[in-house]
């Protein structure tokens, strides 16, 4: 197993603590040598003030909570006090649960590690990728630490002033002292007899007053909020939108880390035929392959594998930009034999980035679209929170997602033509889903409007009559209309992953 070279360079594992959310990309080229059982110790111990920082946040934010709660001759506990009250009743289950929770946990990191390790694999081994991989989301776990009090330190202080300021609130809300008692239905009472009759008033006249209470109840809640100081009014909206933006700075600097530069030993190979495999060492350059007649220059000599047009820009990046990933949809094999897996470079990245602002502009514009077409009105200003929290929170989805989708479309298709030809082609497949990222943001647009026009559809009286009459559920019906083209689209897209990275697998540069 060839080891990891050292950086140069190098920083103490304690300095990575303080500079891996700000600086990832140095952090990185500066902590590549360390050991994976160091990283792993500091993983740990980082992890362990993870949960230190969760339970101070938490006995932060229940202090100025009452201790107990009682509803309707319910006791409920603040959060420590709950947690404590559970480990005295039940100490074996909460262990038991503890670590499972952990064991999960650890879990989630080797598949976070598995997820990245296409981002910065180079020619080199495959376990020297994952192990490269493993090592930086290990050596990155301060930032979930760090995210973590960031957050905290954010939504506690409002959620305190928000209770305080509810509590020296004047106008009481509506009571619901003398609405009627729930109705009990009659026992063996015929439909025509009186008894179901007064039932049936009594029910009637239950379900008008609780309407009439909670019509009440809104006003008054719309009021208090109307009247609350703007930055506790969208408290809530803040909190969560801190929460799922910090996702997004934990990925950025991920994948800063994982792809940050470092020092890698050539691999020695013999030449080969970049259309069959053949190895040909001794065959003259003017020749052509004895195995399928391909001619030696187009795969030794100085024009090949020249790289993609976005590598060659400089005279216009629109041309460049639009040829690329045309030439990876329209030929995928011929695409990817243009690709260099020794000298990969990083304007690949630079061209799945680019593309990532327009993903998460997507996904945080469809919550008010999708407002706009069931209810067929604008969300604001009476539903602005929806947007302000829907939005950052689809977005990031959409981000994570698109990025997730292809990386773990290029370690499956660099992974199966390893098991064929024992050769490390991440280097080469990341290339490939970062220039099919046009296709996914175009699958994106489709799959939000297909899906708007199903939860449209399903609330449509012609639609639910169509499901009647073909015996199937209208959100059922529904759900399929949006998933059959999608699992299509899923389909093309895997299929031209795999075709490009099979012209990856015979290359000599």
């Amino acid at each position: 197993m060839t080891p990891d070279p050292p950086s140069e360079p190098c920083w103490s594992v304690f300095l990575s603590f303080l500079t891996c959310g700000i600086l990832p990309a140095t952090t990185a080229r500066r902590t590549n040598h360390v050991p994976l059982r160091q990283a792993y110790l500091v993983h740990v111990a980082t992890a362990l003030l993870g949960v230190f920082v969760i339970v101070l946040i938490a006995t932060w934010g229940d202090a100025s909570a009452p201790a107990t709660l009682d509803m309707g001759g319910a006791r409920f506990l603040s959060t420590t006090d709950f947690f404590l009250d559970q480990l005295a009743r039940k100490p074996k289950e909460v262990v038991l649960t503890i670590l499972g929770i952990a064991l999960l946990v650890e879990l989630g990191f080797l598949g976070v590690a598995y997820l990245v390790m296409p981002w910065g694999a180079y020619d080199e081994p495959l376990g020297a990728s994952f192990r490269h991989a493993l090592r930086r989301v290990w050596l990155q776990t301060p930032h979930v630490v760090l995210i973590i009090a960031t957050v905290g330190a954010i939504g506690i202080p409002l959620s305190r002033w928000d209770r305080a300021w509810r509590a020296s609130y004047t106008i009481p809300m509506p009571s619901a002292d003398n609405l009627p008692p729930v109705v009990a239905m009659p026992k063996n009472a015929a439909p025509d007899s009186q008894a179901w009759q007064d039932y049936q008033k009594a029910l009637q006249d239950f379900n008008e007053a609780w309407q009439t209470h909670w019509a009440a109840v809104n006003r008054w809640s719309v009021e208090m909020r109307r009247s609350q100081p703007w930055y506790l009014r969208f408290s809530e909206a803040t909190t969560v939108d801190a929460g799922f933006l910090s996702g997004l700075w934990l990925l950025w600097a991920l994948l800063r880390s994982v792809g940050a530069p470092r020092v890698v030993p050539a691999v020695e190979r013999p030449p080969r035929c970049d259309a069959c495999g053949y190895n040909l060492t001794t065959i003259p350059m003017e020749s052509r392959c004895p195995e399928c007649g391909e001619p030696v220059a187009a795969s030794l000599g100085p024009d090949a594998r020249p790289g993609t047009a976005w590598q060659h820009r400089e005279l216009d990046r629109l041309t460049a930009w639009r040829r690329s990933w045309g030439e990876a949809i329209r030929d995928p094999v011929r695409f990817g034999r243009t690709l260099r897996l020794t000298s990969p470079g990083v304007d690949h990245r630079r061209f799945l980035a680019i593309h990532l602002s327009l993903v998460f502009l997507i996904g945080a514009i469809s919550p008010a679209v999708t407002f706009w077409a069931v209810e067929g009105r604008s969300p604001i200003p009476d539903e602005i929170e929806f947007i302000l929290i829907g939005g950052p929170i689809f977005g990031t989805a959409c981000t994570a997602g698109v990025m997730a989708v292809s990386l773990l479309s290029a370690a499956a298709a660099a992974i199966l033509y390893h098991f064929r030809d024992r050769r490390n082609l991440l280097a080469g497949a990341v290339q490939v889903v970062s220039y099919l990222v046009v296709y996914l943001v175009a699958w994106q647009v489709f799959g939000a409007v297909t899906g708007i026009c199903a939860v449209s559809m399903g609330q449509a009286e012609w639609f639910r009559g169509f499901a009647r009459a073909s015996r199937m559920g209208p959100e059922l019906l529904a759900f399929f209309f949006w998933f059959i083209p999608n699992l299509a689209c899923g389909i093309v897209y895997w299929t031209l992953v795999r075709r490009a990275v099979s012209g990856t697998r015979f290359a000599n540069r």
